[in-house]
């Protein structure tokens, strides 16, 4: 399952890039409860390097961790409450999800 994401570039056009999505458990996320699991990796991303990025709603960048994927990936959540967008990059694919954090 992919959504599209188009960026604006100093070329003549948009350009679109494949973003996959994710499957998140728990979530909403109790903020006691600290992570979450992340899984739908591609088969050819495991055992890759890859980022992890989590942006609020206001576009600020809270956290940036480094992993190796794996089938399914235990990433640290924000300890305040919101809404939030979780983006994995990796050298082939990127992935995204929203997280609620209650």
């Amino acid at each position: 399952d992919c959504r599209s994401l188009y960026v604006g570039t100093t070329g003549t056009g948009p350009v679109e890039i494949q973003m996959r999505k994710l499957t998140v458990t728990p979530n909403p996320v109790s903020s006691q409860d600290g992570y979450v699991l992340l899984r739908g990796f591609d088969i050819m991303d495991i055992g890759t390097k890859a980022s992890v990025h989590i942006i609020d709603v206001n576009g600020v960048l809270v956290t940036d961790q480094k992993v190796t994927i794996e089938e399914s990936l235990k990433i640290s959540t924000p300890e305040s409450a919101g809404w939030y967008y979780l983006q994995v990059v990796s050298g082939n694919n990127r992935y995204g999800a929203m997280i609620v954090v209650q």
